[in-house]
């Protein structure tokens, strides 16, 4: 009954802002036409195709990702220097955002890597309805936040991440919540 009907809410894309006081903020033109920074993978769309061709930049093997219907939520973590340095890719932004998976329609949390920011290369969905199946129903949002510990009277960064995220049945009734460390 509603193939081929445009529901609220599909299509929607991240944009960015930028600001030199926190009260007044200018739009940053992005990669979409629309001048999102983050918008929804289409396999059909031809400015897409170098989606479907990223590679890993650690051992060459194809990025999958799967063709999505919103992308929304956004929630960006900074990675320290000293994480970059550990890290396999020197990703300096993380950004998790709610997405819909175009083929099955389920609810879930993917995530791009950045080094500057405002360029990003989506990494695919981190988080989705294997964890909790209401979510094919409901919503699925996300808060990450670097890992820290309490040391001689100050809080200092630890190893790791921890996820916040939840699911919420279409019918509102039920709505979990979890939190995971990785």
């Amino acid at each position: 009954a509603m193939e081929g009907k445009m529901v609220a809410g599909m299509g929607m894309k991240i944009g960015v802002a930028l600001s030199q006081d926190g009260i007044t903020f200018g739009r940053v033109e992005g990669d979409d036409p629309s001048g999102a920074i983050m918008f929804p993978y289409d396999a059909s769309d031809s400015n897409m195709k170098w989606i479907a061709e990223m590679k890993d930049d650690m051992d060459g093997s194809p990025v999958v990702i799967e063709e999505e219907l919103y992308c929304a939520w956004p929630d960006v973590v900074v990675n320290s220097e000293e994480e970059r340095k550990k890290s396999r890719d020197n990703t300096g932004f993380f950004m998790y955002y709610s997405t819909m998976v175009k083929d099955t329609k389920e609810k879930a949390i993917a995530v791009s890597v950045s080094e500057d920011g405002f360029c990003r290369f989506k990494q695919g969905v981190v988080r989705g309805p294997m964890v909790m199946k209401v979510w094919n129903m409901g919503g699925v949002r996300s808060a990450v936040v670097r890992n820290e510990v309490f040391l001689d009277g100050e809080w200092r960064d630890s190893e790791g991440w921890t996820i916040f995220y939840e699911g919420v049945s279409k019918a509102d009734e039920l709505q979990d919540h979890y939190c995971e460390e990785y």
